[in-house]
C-alpha cells in the first residue's frame, strides 16, 4: 500500500506551512489504529441503499498517526470496535446499485495478526 507523504491534503489548512508540491508516494505497511466511527443506516444517496447499514470509520496510519483515512471498516459487528484498536487493510471489489462496474477499494477490518 502507498500514501501521501506528511502535510497531504488541504494546503490552506497548513496555518503558515510552506508547500512546493505534492508529495512523493511512500509505501506503508497496511497497518493502522481506529481512530473513530460511525455506524451509517440511512442511504444518503441511492447508490447506498443496499449497503446500509455499514460502518464508516477514521484509521490512523501506523507510520504517521498524524495520517488518518476515512474509509469503510469491514468484518466488524459495530459493539466490538473501541478506540485504538488495531486495524489492517484489505484490497477488496466495491460495487454500489446501478452500476455494473466495481473498483478495488482499501477497506479495512481489525487486525488478525500481530
Amino acid at each position: 500500500m502507498t500514501g501521501a507523504g506528511r502535510g497531504a491534503g488541504n494546503p490552506a489548512s497548513s496555518a503558515g506551512a510552506a508547500r512546493v508540491g505534492p508529495s512523493p508516494p511512500t509505501a506503508v505497511s497496511g497497518r493502522g489504529r481506529l481512530h473513530s466511527w460511525s455506524v451509517v443506516r440511512h442511504a444518503f444517496l441511492p447508490a447506498f441503499a443496499d449497503r446500509v447499514p455499514f460502518v464508516s470509520g477514521l484509521v490512523a496510519l501506523d507510520e504517521d498517526a498524524g495520517v488518518r483515512l476515512v474509509t469503510e471498516v469491514v468484518d466488524a459487528r459495530p459493539e466490538e470496535l473501541v478506540c485504538d484498536q488495531a486495524m489492517e487493510v484489505v484490497l477488496a471489489p466495491l460495487r454500489f446499485c446501478g452500476i455494473e462496474r466495481s473498483v478495488v477499494a482499501p477497506l479495512w477490518r481489525p487486525s488478525t495478526g500481530p
